[in-house]
């Protein structure tokens, strides 16, 4: 039980500001930062009192009222943790971009030792699965329980490019159209284990019933072993489907659509463009194809943050090396809602610049926005001239890391025939006295804590500078090369996969989405040299690794359990850092957070 005399100004100030800075922490919660924070044990009673004195409670069941703009969400109840059940989610990265040797020849990739494959095998009783019941359609959680070491957990690279693209399994997409409502049952289900018992390496009927492990239902989220006895007829009845393999390719292709960028028309006809993964502003469409982004993402983004204007934009940095460029400009004011420059019509295109869907019109409105500077941009250095050094902290539970800050109001010039607009700047420092080493600009309003602020942007892009020279490198790209092609219907066929013969079987199918999806990896999330990376160097490299699972407070980590020769590291550590910075969520709204043991 926490005592009072314990209880200092130092230690109620902090719990109030950790409290505002996220007004959904519990009392056990907080009672967790300040142990960690402080080495003292405080009671929930205790922490409550303060809460209450300082005007923060809520009622039981409802969200507190935050002042500025916040996103729509629905009330939900927040998960209760102890102590024990603390794990860092993710590093404040300081490390530069890793210097990636060219991949290896297969046959040296690091074997697991006797011991270590003692240590991988599947132990009996130890995970609790739990199915939420439901129609056959609803989808199937897991309560994930024990420390387990599981199969293939590598292979959640596939389903981060699955979540990317959809919200249901692609699969069950793609072969809704063809079927009968009668083998249509428990389709999603289907469909996942069809999928990944395939890409675990069984390509037939009788290796697939018998697999035995874990991997498989904890990837997908699935109840088990059951659904392994209705697969044989499930597949039977897809090779009696005339015409399957047509629709099959074509559903693909099109799930698989890449957006390069979206084009945003203001009033006064200027165009700004705005790369898919939201990184940054371009005066120029010259984009680099691994900015792009899935069609499922970029109607999400256009829908929540122009249509709707529920979510604010994020953006990694803003454009510019030695300055902030005119888009910068362009961009804020048109945000500001100016009927000058108000957004009027938005847009998405492919890595061709051809437009892949009818422009959407923008409601006039005031949007808000936040943004990574640097203080070796003219802007940024000025920022830092002006800051007065008052060093602010809060710890990030998000980040497990307390953030040093100190926030100045920063006089923007004018533009063009506009007056100059006050907006607020966070430059964040490694600790209290340091030289910051980046800022976040934002228009959000003064009323809303800074500390929401960096959180929001820091949860977003975790990756600071190893983040900033990887974009440098791609943007460079871009300057000396031709915008890559998304990998189309043409870029997979062999003489096996002839679209005239129409005889493509089952299995072909599915090495041609396995394929699509090893594709996106190798482009998306791994090192340059790894682009053109073939499915078997992956799987043997990355996606058999096996590793445990963590679920809770809305995130689902996966940590990957290496053998000690293991050759990948920093390639490994590079990929992983790529789908961190992806913001990538399930279907029931958890962030995919991948770590190194």
């Amino acid at each position: 039980m926490g005592v009072v005399y314990k209880l200092t100004d130092k230690v109620k100030d902090f719990i109030i500001s950790q409290k505002k800075a996220n007004p959904n922490l519990s009392c056990r919660g907080l009672a967790n930062i300040v142990k960690k924070r402080f080495q003292i044990t405080l009671s929930k009673s205790s922490i409550n009192d303060i809460i209450k004195q300082a005007g923060l409670s809520s009622s039981v069941g409802m969200r507190p009222k935050l002042p500025g703009r916040l996103l729509k969400q629905e009330p939900r109840e927040v998960p209760k943790i102890s102590a024990a059940e603390k794990k860092e989610l993710l590093t404040f990265s300081q490390e530069r971009t890793p210097v990636l040797e060219q991949p290896k020849p297969l046959e040296k990739v690091a074997e697991f030792k006797p011991e270590e494959k003692k240590q991988v095998e599947i132990r009996k009783n130890k995970w609790d699965v739990s199915l939420i019941k439901g129609s056959a359609e609803e989808p199937q959680l897991i309560e994930i329980k024990g420390d387990e070491i599981i199969d293939n957990l590598g292979f959640f690279f596939f389903k981060a490019v699955e979540w990317r693209i959809a919200d249901k399994p692609i699969l069950a997409m793609i072969l809704k159209p063809f079927l009968s409502a009668a083998i249509a049952q428990d389709l999603e289900i289907k469909a996942q284990i069809l999928v990944y018992l395939f890409a675990f390496g069984s390509a037939d009927l009788e290796a697939m019933t018998a697999y035995s492990g874990k991997g498989l239902w904890l990837i997908n989220q699935l109840n088990n072993p059951q659904a392994l006895s209705a697969l044989p007829a499930f597949v039977e009845s897809l090779k009696a489907i005339k015409g399957l393999t047509l629709g099959f390719l074509s559903g693909v292709n099109h799930a698989f659509t890449e957006v390069n960028f979206f084009k945003i028309i203001l009033a006064d006809n200027t165009v700004i463009y705005l790369d898919g993964k939201l990184h940054s502003l371009w005066q120029e469409a010259d984009i680099p194809a691994v900015m792009s982004s899935t069609l499922y993402e970029s109607k999400s983004y256009i829908k929540n943050i122009f249509q709707d204007n529920v979510q604010s934009v994020i953006l990694f940095t803003a454009p510019g090396y030695l300055n902030f460029s005119k888009s910068f400009y362009e961009f804020v004011y048109a945000c500001e809602d100016n009927p000058q420059k108000r957004m009027l019509r938005i847009s998405l295109h492919n890595h061709q610049k051809d437009e892949i869907s009818a422009p959407v019109k923008i409601p006039g409105q005031k949007r808000f926005f936040s943004m990574g500077f640097w203080p070796w941009q003219e802007e940024g250095a000025r920022f830092i001239h002006e800051d007065i050094r008052l060093v602010n902290s809060f710890f990030c539970e998000a980040l497990d890391k307390t953030i040093y800050f100190s926030e100045i109001k920063v006089n923007l010039p004018q533009y063009q025939s506009f007056q100059g607009l006050k907006i607020r700047a966070a430059l964040l420092r490694d600790w209290g006295l340091s030289w910051p080493r980046l800022g976040v600009l934002t228009n959000q309003p003064f009323e809303r804590p800074m500390e929401e602020i960096i959180t929001e942007y820091l949860t977003r892009w975790p990756n600071l500078d190893e983040g900033y020279q990887d974009f440098l490198k791609k943007s460079e790209k871009s300057l000396y090369t031709q915008p890559q092609k998304a990998l189309g219907l043409a870029a997979l066929q062999s003489d096996e996969y002839a679209l005239s013969s129409g005889k493509l079987d089952l299995w072909q199918n599915l090495n041609y989405l396995v394929s699509h999806l090893n594709n996106f990896c190798s482009r998306h999330f791994f090192p340059k040299e790894y682009e053109k990376a073939d499915f078997s160097t992956l799987k043997q490299r990355f996606y058999s690794l096996p590793g445990k699972l963590d679920k809770r407070n809305n995130n689902l980590s996966v940590t990957f359990i290496l053998p000690s020769d293991y050759a990948f590291q920093k390639e490994l550590m590079y990929a992983i850092r790529r789908v961190n910075e992806s913001n990538i969520k399930d279907p029931q709204n958890h962030r995919l957070w991948l770590k190194l043991k």
